[in-house]
C-alpha cells in the first residue's frame, strides 16, 4: 500500500489575545509520477490581511529549501526535485492572529 499523505499541528492558543502559535508537519509522498522542484500549499488563513504570519519552515534533508508566501499560496522550493514516489516530511511554523 502507497503511503499517504499526513498532517499533524501543534498550537498553542492565547486565548485572551487571539493569538495561535502553530507548528505543522506535512509528510508527502510523491504520487505524481514526476520529479517535483516545488511543493505548493494552498494557505486558507493567509486569505484575510493581518491573520497569517509565515514564522519559519524546514524540509527534512534539505537545509537549503526556501520558503514564500505569495497570495494565499505557500511554495517550497527544494534544492533537489523530489522524485517520483519519494517521500518528504515538510515543518511549518506559524503564527495566527484571530479576529
Amino acid at each position: 500500500m502507497p503511503v499517504r499523505p499526513q498532517v499533524s499541528l501543534r498550537a498553542d492558543l492565547d486565548y485572551a489575545t487571539h493569538h495561535v502559535r502553530v507548528q505543522e508537519t506535512i509528510t508527502y509522498p510523491n504520487h505524481t509520477g514526476v520529479a517535483l522542484p516545488r511543493l505548493a500549499f494552498d494557505v486558507l488563513a493567509a486569505r484575510r490581511p493581518g491573520v497569517f504570519t509565515l514564522t519559519s519552515g524546514s524540509v527534512q534533508n534539505d537545509p537549503t529549501s526556501t520558503f514564500t508566501l505569495k497570495g494565499a499560496v505557500l511554495q517550497v522550493a527544494l534544492s533537489q526535485p523530489l522524485a517520483a514516489e519519494a517521500v518528504v516530511v515538510v515543518v511549518v511554523e506559524y503564527t495566527l492572529d484571530l479576529p
